[in-house]
């Protein structure tokens, strides 16, 4: 599978997490796939010994996949990137990069979206804009 489609199903993992933590579900084997997920993400950048994705200096790849992150922080799953020590450096290195600080998300607004999403509030449509 390429890395595109992998990733594609990882951020399907946080959406999929974040609905079952909403109905209270089991979230067990979701928590379990995120993990394995992020570990995979380590052992490329173990691999790659670099502090970027693509490199020594931040990329298209790492832009790409950074909103998920962000998304993990303001939803409260950095437990999980923590375990991770080149990720967790990734994840601070690229928190750095001026493109990301200037779109960086408000952590409340996000948080008051999904909020408002999942209680179908029509509020939810524009919230924060």
């Amino acid at each position: 599978m390429s890395e595109y489609f992998q990733e594609r199903a990882k951020q399907a993992l946080i959406f999929r997490l974040l609905m079952l933590q909403q109905s209270e579900g089991d979230c067990f084997g979701i928590k379990e796939e995120l993990k394995k997920e992020l570990n995979k993400r380590e052992e490329i950048l173990t691999r790659k010994m670099t502090t970027f994705l693509g490199g020594s200096s931040v990329s298209v790849m790492d832009h790409l996949i950074w909103p998920w992150f962000e998304r993990m922080e303001v939803l409260e799953l950095r437990e999980y990137a923590a375990q991770n020590p080149n990720l967790k450096l990734w994840m601070a290195a690229v928190r750095e990069d001026p493109t990301v600080k200037a779109l960086l998300l408000d952590r409340k607004n996000l948080q008051n979206f999904i909020r408002l999403y999942f209680e179908n509030s029509p509020e939810a449509w524009d919230y924060g804009l």
